[in-house]
């Protein structure tokens, strides 16, 4: 449980319980006396930035608060201390170790600590949550953007891939360039070699005035925007014309034209050669962002691609290796193989993208990189039919494809691919291909985290409706195909509608967002459960689907329903009511099946609420018997329907009575006589064990007096404890309180354990064992033989009886195998100094263990 779900009251917290919440908790947790902090878990020192917890021991609270928050909270917190109630959660700054500030959301209430009056606060990070919607949006419009920029960079690539000419090509680069920024207008111009002037080889949207002006335009550290980048092969970025140096030459027909701003950047072949410039032209001053300029060198690198692809077409050798080159600064992955999928180039990005190191791709297969590839619905790829194998086949590009490759190292890489053939000049069959791919990955989480909030509940972060309503309908499918059972729970939240509108919707909402949790923690891994909206929730059982397990199911929901729930305004109780329903019994579709599980619902309410009605008439009637015991269960103290009988200890040596045991009988005036078999696992479960074992040790010592004093010989009384009673951890307390106030010697008194109490938890039940066997009390081994513990258990803890369980005894002398058994317990036991108790139903058998006439009569042996 979290610390926010806890109730914050002054309670005592010694350092074992604070590391113990401090280590369960998500959240900071400090401890603070008197104004320092005194104790903190590791969630603080990740929010505060600090090395260490210990590096928190000390320090003033106040110095970790914002200077314009601290009367804000340092108020909040003397109040809290002062002994009010605990504070409303409050959003202020903290002041982190590396001097940035966090904002957090901190609640405050009074502890102790070592005897000290203490405050304990719980910090979270406040600035996720206000941004979780605005990424959300963001999150959309990227998207939106990513795709539509995608579309138009495919286009440019189609171009490049169809052959198509350098002025088409740039045609269509200017146009993406616009459509990336609305405002400008973008051109290309090229460098002639020999007469050091520019000539326009594309400007689609630039006025035809302009474009004739910049046709033939010298380069020059001041020849203007276009000349200087490609006088100094470096971007100029002029963000005012009317006053920038670098802009002497036609200065007066770019200011005609109506242009204030032009940004130009070089456009270089592969080896490094100035090609030309990419220029855009704005009407309104500007400069671009950083992020902005690395756009567009990524353009001006795809530019000088189509420019050397229209000069290289001649030769492959040469025109690969400046494609190389060209490609190697591209944010994109690019891989030209050959048509088998050998690696012929690969740049830098490519092999970030894949997780190699530099040179690792050439001269090996792609595919050998990868353990498959799936589609962007996740499904695998077949080989026949990768992307690279029908361009191969078809010759013809495959753009905009989205691929999920799956590397060796385990990792799932997604990318937006285009595959494209290359050919030799004047070949129509493709030669070699190219691939040209995104990493996506961060894009498609996006996309995932948007599915995820169109399926599940904002509030509660269940499942929704629409969803779960989806899901139950294929898992009646699956079930019908298997035959199969399914259930159904539909539960509705009682009180919380009068709690919602008296305490308010925000304390509404916590309620929900907690009874989400603790319905949660009841179901397996396999089960769902979904909120279907207001207080009502459903879970979907698939698997195992039993009557023992789903009447289960239904008292944990039930029992964790009716512990209240602590919140900023108090507490509340709310409880839940339950109706279950099986497919195919009580209905055959999602629909039929929730109009049963919600009439079931109904008439849990109809009958007192916070119960389970099941619409199938077995579950129900176990789960009726299992409300009418603990019902009863509970009053039967109060109402004296419990007893004592008592099995006599006869020792087979002396031949005389030497002990008994106490044995629990129930005769309910509501049920008749209830057998112990099915009322005790009722009493375990539900705790109700305790209150029954105190009073059946008393009752059991009480009897063991009369009879200690009336036979005037060494007696002794048998008591059962459960393992519940030990697990309290004041069992010593009580039996030592116990037989002070009936004046039962301790020797005179015998406790039962089961092996299970030693198998599940023998570090911690080893003291008590020891403190009992200190004052004299015997500790016996009920039933030994039946369960799973190790023989090493006998020789760790003080054990002084073995009770060898009756179903070995019935077996004597018949059975050869119980003999046997009976015979290596009595002689184990008798090697290890304990006493040995036979049950045998009260009366001996003979002829049965050899060389003994029946059971072992020496002494030690006792027989009931």
């Amino acid at each position: 449980m979290r610390p926010a779900d806890m109730p914050l009251a002054a309670t005592p917290m010694d350092a074992a319980e604070f590391d113990t919440l401090a280590r369960l908790s998500a959240d900071a947790v400090l401890v603070v006396v008197d104004g320092r902090i005194v104790q903190g878990n590791q969630a603080a020192t990740q929010l505060l930035a600090v090395p260490a917890p210990e590096r928190l021991l000390g320090v003033a609270l106040v110095s970790l608060i914002h200077p314009d928050d601290v009367g804000q909270v340092m108020p909040s917190l003397s109040r809290v201390a002062a002994g009010s109630l605990p504070a409303e959660p409050i959003e202020h700054r903290l002041v982190r170790a590396d001097f940035t500030h966090v904002l957090v959301t901190s609640e405050a209430a009074r502890c102790t600590h070592a005897g000290q009056p203490a405050v304990m606060l719980v910090l979270r990070d406040a600035g996720s949550r206000h941004a979780l919607e605005r990424n959300a949006v963001q999150a959309r419009a990227e998207a939106l953007h990513a795709r539509r920029l995608l579309a138009s960079e495919n286009a440019v690539l189609a171009q490049l891939a169809s052959n198509a000419s350098l002025s088409t090509v740039l045609r269509h680069l200017c146009l993406y360039v616009e459509q990336v920024y609305p405002n400008a207008m973008s051109a290309v111009l090229l460098l002639d070699a020999e007469s050091q002037t520019l000539r326009v080889a594309a400007a689609p949207t630039l006025p035809a005035a302009y474009a004739t002006t910049l046709e033939g335009s010298p380069i020059g550290p001041d020849a203007g925007a276009c000349g200087c980048a490609a006088y100094l092969g470096d971007a100029a970025l002029i963000g005012d014309i009317a006053t920038d140096p670098r802009w002497q030459h036609d200065r007066t027909a770019a200011l005609a034209a109506g242009f204030a701003a032009a940004w130009a950047l070089p456009i270089r072949s592969s080896r490094g050669d100035k090609l030309g410039v990419l220029a855009l032209f704005y009407r309104q001053p500007c400069l671009p962002t950083e992020e902005e300029q690395h756009f567009l060198d990524d353009i001006t690198h795809l530019a000088g691609v189509a420019i050397q692809k229209d000069t290289t077409e001649r030769g492959l050798a040469e025109s690969e290796e400046r494609y190389r080159l060209a490609i190697s600064h591209l944010n994109e992955g690019v891989l030209i193989q050959t048509l088998d999928g050998v690696v012929l180039a690969a740049n830098t990005s490519a092999e970030r993208i894949l997780r190699v190191r530099p040179g690792q791709l050439v001269g090996r297969n792609r595919l050998d990189m990868m353990q498959r590839v799936v589609d962007e619905h996740g499904k695998d790829v077949a080989l026949d039919v990768l992307p690279s194998k029908v361009v191969r086949q078809s010759g013809e590009p495959i753009l905009g494809r989205v691929y999920g490759l799956l590397l060796k190292t385990g990792e799932l890489i997604w990318t937006r691919m285009n595959i494209i053939p290359i050919r030799r000049h004047g070949d129509a069959a493709p030669s070699s291909i190219m691939l040209s791919f995104a990493d996506i990955t961060d894009f498609k989480r996006a996309e995932q985290r948007l599915r995820h909030l169109a399926s599940h509940d904002a509030l509660t972060g269940l499942t929704n409706r629409s969803f779960f309503i989806a899901h139950l309908e294929g898992a009646i499918e699956r079930a019908r195909d298997e035959s199969r059972e399914l259930a159904l729970f539909f539960l509705d939240l009682d009180r919380f509608k009068s709690v919602n509108d008296t305490a308010g919707h925000a304390c509404g909402d916590t309620l929900l967002q907690s009874a989400a949790a603790r319905l949660t923690d009841c179901i397996g891994p396999g089960d769902v459960i979904a909120r279907l909206g207001g207080d009502e929730f459903v879970i979907l059982i698939e698997q195992r689907v039993e009557g023992k397990r789903i009447a289960l199911l239904a008292e944990r929901l039930l029992a964790a329903m009716r512990e209240p729930f602590d919140t900023v305004n108090g507490r509340y109780y709310l409880g839940v009511s339950i109706g279950v329903a099986l497919y195919p019994h009580d209905g055959i579709s999602g629909t039929d099946l929730l109009r049963s599980a919600d009439a079931a619902m109904y008439r849990a309410k109809q009958n007192g609420r916070n119960r389970a009605q099941f619409y199938t008439a077995e579950l129900n009637a176990r789960l009726q018997r299992r409300y009418l015991l603990e019902n009863a269960l509970r009053d039967a103290c109060d109402n004296r329907e419990l007893q004592l009988v008592y099995q006599p200890k006869y020792d087979l040596a002396s031949h005389r009575i030497v002990g008994a045991e106490a044995l629990l009988r129930w005769n309910s005036v509501k049920l008749g006589a209830v057998s112990p078999v099915e009322f005790i696992p009722v009493a375990e479960e539900t705790g109700l064990i305790v209150p029954i074992g105190e009073w059946v040790l008393r009752r059991a010592c009480e009897q063991a007096v009369a009879w200690y004093q009336a036979l005037g010989y060494d007696f002794r009384m048998a008591v059962n404890l459960s393992a519940r009673q030990f697990q309290t951890g004041d069992v010593v307390p009580m039996i030592e309180q116990t037989l002070a106030e009936t004046g039962l010697p301790p020797t005179a008194l015998e406790v039962e354990i089961t092996e299970s109490l030693l198998m599940g938890g023998a570090d911690e039940v080893r003291p008590m064992f020891d403190a009992l066997t200190a004052q004299g009390i015997r500790i016996s081994i009920d039933d030994f033989g039946t369960g799973y513990s190790s023989l090493s258990y006998l020789q760790r803890f003080p054990i002084s009886n073995v009770k060898i369980d009756r179903s070995f005894i019935l077996g004597i002398p018949g059975d050869p195998d119980s003999v046997a058994l009976t015979e290596a317990i009595v002689a184990m036991a008798r090697a290890l100094g304990m006493t040995v108790t036979a049950e045998g139903g009260g009366r001996r058998r003979s002829g049965g263990v050899p060389g003994q006439g029946g059971l072992p009569g020496d002494p030690g042996l006792l027989h009931r």
